[in-house]
């Protein structure tokens, strides 16, 4: 259990009484002290739905212990490094974090054709290092909802509720474009047949600003949802998803040509990883008939307890680091260009927090060597899977979470 102090006074935020103290707190500039660590790492205020949170400073998260939950691996050995600070700007004064998106929100002029596959594994525009991208902000989502976060006590605790709860509980307080994200974000609540006639009745009415025009075109909305099929017409395609089946959004010929080109990888490995999902992120607005009209789209590949993976060998490793009741982190890749290393976990019950490097087949071995000297010189110990052999042995650590390792 994390542990806050101010000054010595120890708070609970769980707690009614450690509620009322930190709603004293807020909006005076206040910072907590989170003991996991001997670096004694601070913490900000921030007000969501009433409630006030703790949350992890910027750029503070490799100071926290491991196995604190705000930990975060150091910046450099994922692709949030780079936007951290220019398109992520967090804001601890008022508790925000303002985004800078590379994609239109709005329906403008020259605006209606899907993007450009980029070297990021989607269907988007290619990046600015200063502004996320589709995959991206799904990416940075999934993130900050702590989905890409695994201990043992989780098994068989994720559904798509769950996943569902967290990522709208990681949209509020995200500002982009002058509004708040969260405006924008839908996200599909879990299908019920028996009460189809009410959950669409809550789609309808959470959609219905996405059909007026303003005084920058035709809003765009932002869903999120794991892609089930799409089916041919006779001008383009039908893209349904799952627990949204009864709403199929429509794609022009130029968005489904590009959609299979930059697709068929994830397609291939949904199909070899047993129980995984294709996520996406995509904009979307209403044609003037009432239908709606898919624009951009990213993807992300996730196992089937929701977490992120690029490769047959990540998928492997999250696999056997599972079997062997460990606990980690996944790392994300944001808008990195596809060919550049990056850690695929870090290993979090270890004395020594452990980043993890499972290599592309066929990829170059020497940035697999780079980055593990950067690592090291960091301070973090390394495992390495490279090269044609097999798996080597995971890291043996003395676990909180179970048996030795």
């Amino acid at each position: 259990m994390q542990r806050f102090f101010y000054r010595d006074q120890e708070i609970d935020p769980e707690t009614e009484d450690g509620q009322i103290l930190l709603g004293r707190l807020h909006g005076k500039g206040v910072r907590l002290i989170c003991a996991c660590s001997p670096a004694r790492p601070e913490m900000y205020l921030a007000k969501v739905h009433g409630l006030i949170l703790v949350k992890r400073m910027p750029e503070s998260g490799a100071a926290h212990a491991p196995d604190c939950p705000s930990f975060a691996p150091p910046e450099g050995f994922s692709g949030r490094g780079p936007l951290q600070g220019t398109a992520i700007e967090e804001q601890p004064e008022d508790g925000t974090t303002r985004l800078k998106l590379d994609f239109p929100l709005s329906k403008g002029p020259a605006r209606d054709a899907p993007p450009p596959a980029s070297g990021a594994m989607s269907t988007e525009v290619t990046s600015s290092p200063r502004k996320l991208g589709l995959t991206g902000l799904l990416h940075y989502l999934w993130e900050e909802a702590a989905l890409h976060k695994w201990v043992p006590a989780m098994r068989g605790k994720r559904n798509w509720g769950v996943v569902r709860s967290a990522l709208l509980g990681a949209a509020e307080g995200r500002i982009t474009k002058s509004m708040p994200l969260a405006t924008r974000l839908f996200i599909p609540e879990p299908f019920s047949l028996n009460a189809k006639a009410e959950i669409a009745g809550r789609r309808s009415k959470a959609l219905r600003h996405l059909y007026d025009d303003s005084d920058r075109g035709r809003p765009f909305g932002i869903l999120i949802a794991e892609y089930k099929d799409h089916t041919a017409t006779a001008r383009g395609a039908k893209f349904t998803f799952k627990h949204l089946s009864d709403l199929p959004l429509f794609a022009p010929h130029e968005f489904l040509s590009r959609f299979e080109k930059v697709a068929s990888t994830a397609l291939g490995l949904r199909d070899m990883v047993e129980g995984s999902h294709i996520m996406t992120l995509s904009t979307f607005s209403f044609a003037e008939a009432g239908y709606p009209i898919l624009h951009q789209m990213g993807l992300m590949l996730v196992t089937g307890d929701w977490l992120p993976f690029e490769h047959i060998r990540e998928a492997e490793l999250i696999e056997a680091m599972q079997s062997s009741n460990r606990a980690f982190l996944t790392s994300l890749r944001y808008d990195l260009p596809l060919a550049a290393p990056k850690a695929t976990m870090l290993a979090t019950d270890l004395d020594v927090a452990t980043l993890m490097f499972a290599s592309r087949p066929g990829q170059a071995l020497q940035l697999f060597d780079e980055a593990q000297s950067e690592a090291q010189d960091a301070g973090y110990e390394t495992w390495v899977w490279a090269g044609e052999d097999g798996m080597p042995a995971l890291p043996r650590a003395p676990s909180a979470y179970g048996r030795v390792q």
